[in-house]
């Protein structure tokens, strides 16, 4: 018998002798390099490429490279108080509990409290109260319009999975952000096919897409980005002005980040926080303060997600990154300092500033962004992704009866959370770059070439 004969049968003996285990069956995709994914029974996973799966009447192993829980139609997630960034491209949404020297902790909604060494934290952020953030998310959609697919009932355009809104087919995705006229829009962006989109700021109308009021930026895919202003003279034609991205076409993501200055009709865009373009002749803007999202085509899939509008304060340049020990805090009123060794006790925030101790509420504070450290060396090969949006390199050590148990560190002790809270499973020491197959496993045909 060969070794995945052996494997397969001793697994098999397993359920026999385990029927609970045998009853518990977990809609999944099984997703494997250089194959289409395929629609599986989990029932059980047991590292490090041991897992247990039905097709039809056939039971098998196989190693893989995502397993992707079917979701539902719609996840709603209630907003994060906070969120850390860690070092090692870990990303956490939850409730700080404490933070000093040594360690953070902080209580996330798909496991117990998470205690985390203070060095592995780049950054941590209280989510919508920085002064002038008019929106940050998304974590639901009935405060969103979201225009019907073309045909009778075929449902919205738009759906919210995961902390992403992602695009069915052709339609617009609208809110009133109460942009100011000096605003800042920054969104991820993935697709499949092409990056078909366009995008309506400062426009007035959110049941459709308007060309007449606002900026509109507008992608046919293949790596470019038009403005398409207007004149005060309504008599005069559109004008375009183009910009060409790399990533739009040698990746499935880009960091889109919008600098727009309405008074004077200019604007910046930044592509993975790089300038790519500086107009100075947007035109005019109009008097609204909405947002419109447009997937135009119909064999294009688009997901936008960490979606946040705030005031700007008009400058281009990034902010220059923490030195040596050197904690940067940023306050509400957008007001920062550079402390060393700040604390978090219940509601307090302690540091040293001007060497002596400063205690301020928690809640006069916006963002704490920690200086470069060397981060504990993390071992684990394996990525969780929540449907919270969180993500996390962990040790996973099985998966059964509707249940995942993992650790975060080899030393620490297990942690058990319910596969409800689950999106996915990721083999390989890198975060993945999340892909939109996980969603649509089955896409319209390839548009041809333009």
């Amino acid at each position: 018998m060969s070794d995945d004969g052996r494997a397969l049968w001793l697994l098999a003996c397993g359920l026999l002798l385990n029927p609970q285990d045998a009853l518990t069956q977990i809609a999944a995709r099984l997703h494997q390099t250089g194959s289409p994914p395929l629609q599986v029974e989990l029932l059980s996973f047991h590292p490090p490429t041991n897992i247990l799966y039905r097709t039809g009447q056939h039971l098998r192993t196989n190693g893989f490279q995502a397993l992707i829980f079917v979701p539902p139609e719609t996840t709603n997630n209630a907003p994060s108080p906070n969120r850390l960034l860690l070092r090692d491209g870990s990303d956490l949404s939850g409730t700080l509990l404490s933070m000093n020297a040594d360690l953070v902790v902080i209580d996330p909604a798909h496991s117990p409290p998470l205690t985390l060494p203070r060095n592995s934290v780049a950054s941590l952020r209280w989510t919508e109260r920085a002064r002038g953030v008019t929106y940050e998310g998304p974590s639901g959609s009935n405060d969103w319009i979201i225009s019907g697919l073309p045909g009778t009932n075929a449902g919205p355009s738009w759906i919210l999975r995961d902390g992403l809104f992602l695009a069915r087919g052709k339609g617009t995705l609208a809110r009133d952000c109460g942009m100011s006229t000096v605003a800042r829009v920054e969104f991820d962006l993935y697709w499949l096919d092409q990056p078909r989109f366009r995008l309506n700021f400062f426009s007035r109308e959110t049941r459709q897409l308007s060309f007449s009021e606002g900026y509109v930026f507008y992608s046919p895919g293949h790596g470019t980005i038009f403005a398409m202003t207007r004149s005060a003279d309504p008599r005069q034609k559109i004008d375009v002005r183009r910009v060409d991205i790399p990533a739009l076409v040698n990746s499935n993501y880009v960091h889109l980040d919008f600098r727009l200055n309405s008074q004077r009709g200019e604007g910046w865009l930044f592509a993975d926080g790089k300038l790519v373009r500086h107009w100075t002749d947007l035109g005019i803007s109009g008097a609204g303060q909405s947002l419109v999202f447009q997937n135009f085509d119909d064999n294009t899939r688009l997901a936008v997600t960490n979606l946040r509008v705030s005031d700007w304060d008009g400058r281009t340049a990034a902010d220059p990154p923490p030195e040596g020990d050197i904690t940067t805090i940023i306050f509400m009123n957008g007001d920062s300092v550079r402390a060393k060794s700040p604390t978090i006790t219940g509601t307090n925030v302690t540091f040293q500033f001007n060497n002596a101790p400063l205690t301020v509420p928690a809640s006069r504070i916006a963002q704490i962004h920690s200086p470069p450290a060397t981060p504990p060396k993390f071992e684990a090969s394996t990525w969780i992704q929540f449907v919270q949006g969180d993500w996390l390199r962990a040790e996973i050590l099985s998966i059964h009866s509707g249940k995942i148990r993992w650790r975060r560190e080899p030393a620490s002790a297990p942690i058990e959370s319910s596969l409800d809270h689950v999106r996915g499973v990721h083999l390989g020491r890198e975060k993945p770059v999340m892909d939109l197959s996980w969603y649509f496993p089955k896409t319209p045909a390839s548009k041809a070439s333009e």
